[in-house]
């Protein structure tokens, strides 16, 4: 009888230990099946459930790539690299390009998707051993260098229509996949760097080619400050003004909001961002704030329950899953 006792009470140890496992590392299966259910149309990805706003991105796809290859989802992993190849691949005389969006009016590529794509794409070829990985991302670097390189600067997009590179860099664009990916990086990385806040936290958006001059917004988005700061961290510099700011506003008031206003740094909408709240998560770590970067996700953990589905775009269902069940972040 004892024995039996004992071995109940084992095994209730054990449930509870694979129950905790499970809650902190998450279910990539689970995750899978929730996005063909509810996101997939023809292995397309949609940014949401239903209704009118759905649009199918190379930032979806880059983004649930690299979802795939951090849990090791070898079959899952390939079906996207065949959505990629048929679906987001338009080649023509100057190029081959990933279009950013599947719609019909689309007519360039995104910069920040591209390399998130061919770096998934490199690390799925050393993952699952699988060469023409490697090889298509290969020949889609190659074209994004003869596309976007311009008088010793990268560029945002590329207009298959034209040929012609954009005419801005976009700061948020210039992350880790961008100098892993590609080489002659030292001008438009001096771009990165050289950004600097104007009497607040807040960094510009981007750079005007044409006119030599940062161009700063009065309203900032969240995602792409936090993409910044992280972009510049990951270089070598400190940001004292931006860290200060963003650790006042999670210990004041407890969260951080989408948009807020450059002058005076208070909020300009009181939604909430699962996106934000990633990046934040990853950014907090990168300053060696561990202590505050948990405490702000068991508040994004109990903001993800309170989301219906249909209003979840999927930027922010994959951002917060690819942090909740693998603790990091795709910078």
């Amino acid at each position: 009888m004892k024995k039996n006792s004992l071995l109940i009470i084992i095994l209730l140890v054990l449930v509870f230990i694979a129950i905790f496992t499970w809650s902190k590392n998450g279910d990539g299966v689970t995750v899978q099946k929730y996005v063909k259910d509810h996101y997939m149309n023809d292995s397309l990805i949609s940014t949401y459930t239903s209704g009118e706003d759905q649009q199918y991105l190379s930032e979806s796809l880059g983004l649930y790539m690299n979802y795939l290859l951090l849990g090791g989802y070898d079959k899952a992993f390939r079906e996207q690299v065949d959505v990629l190849k048929k679906h987001f691949l338009l080649s023509n005389e100057k190029g081959i390009y990933i279009r950013w969006s599947l719609d019909q009016q689309a007519a360039a590529n995104a910069l920040i998707d591209d390399v998130r794509i061919i770096q998934a794409l490199i690390k799925g070829s050393l993952s699952f051993k699988e060469q023409e990985y490697q090889k298509l991302a290969d020949e889609l670097r190659d074209s994004l260098v003869s596309l976007q390189y311009a008088d010793g600067l990268y560029r945002d997009f590329s207009d298959w229509t034209t040929g012609e590179p954009a005419g801005r860099i976009t700061l948020s664009y210039l992350t880790d996949d961008f100098f892993r990916t590609l080489t002659d990086t030292n001008e438009t990385e001096e771009l990165l760097l050289n950004a600097l806040t104007i009497e607040g936290p807040f960094f510009p958006e981007y750079y005007d080619i044409s006119k030599q001059a940062y161009q700063y917004s009065d309203e900032v988005h969240m995602v792409d400050q936090l993409l910044i700061a992280a972009n510049k961290v990951k270089r070598g510099q400190e940001l004292p003004l931006f860290n200060n700011w963003l650790l006042t506003q999670l210990e004041e008031e407890g969260k951080v909001f989408g948009r807020y206003d450059r002058n005076s740094g208070k909020p300009l909408v009181l939604y909430e961002s699962l996106a934000v709240y990633a990046f934040a998560y990853d950014y907090l770590l990168l300053i060696g704030e561990e202590q505050v970067a948990e405490r702000m996700w068991n508040h994004v953990i109990e903001l993800e329950k309170s989301i219906a589905s249909e209003e979840e775009h999927f930027f922010d269902y994959i951002l917060f899953h690819t942090v909740n069940d693998f603790s990091t972040a795709p910078l």
